[in-house]
């Protein structure tokens, strides 16, 4: 289950997405029930109005720590757990997503890619809202 705009779910469907909500036209708490686990990739308001959509003691994931929208404590105090998460890499971390790509376990969908020197103009992009995927910067030989 996921939602986006209906022009981007052949898209998610490709990622291997089975339902999707339009979220231009519909609000999703109102079709989306008794999930077990939520990833907010959002933050601000959408993470407390993603707690009426969960089961109980069903797993909210924020992946925006500076706008989590709520305190972990009203979320425990509804009866559902709660779970921050953010990028900490490491070597170690980059050989295994490297493996996982190259056996084809995961996917990786490059928007775009920048030289390095336009590493301003790649960072307006990732800013956006439209950007589908990751944008990369190329290092220089």
């Amino acid at each position: 289950m996921g939602t986006a705009r209906a022009d981007d779910h052949a898209f998610l469907r490709d990622l291997g997405a089975d339902e999707l909500v339009d979220d231009s036209t519909t609000d999703f708490t109102t079709v989306v029930h008794d999930i077990e686990v939520a990833l907010d990739l959002v933050g601000g308001a959408h993470g407390p109005r993603t707690l009426g959509t969960l089961r109980p003691k069903g797993l909210l994931i924020c992946a925006v720590p500076g706008d989590l929208g709520l305190a972990p404590e009203d979320v425990e105090a509804r009866g559902m757990r709660f779970a921050v998460v953010q990028a900490k890499p490491s070597a170690e971390r980059l050989t295994k997503i490297a493996a996982l790509l190259t056996d084809h376990r995961i996917r990786l969908h490059v928007d775009a890619t920048f030289p390095l020197a336009e590493v301003a103009e790649a960072h307006e992009l990732g800013e956006a809202s439209s950007v589908r995927g990751g944008v990369v910067l190329v290092m220089p030989d």
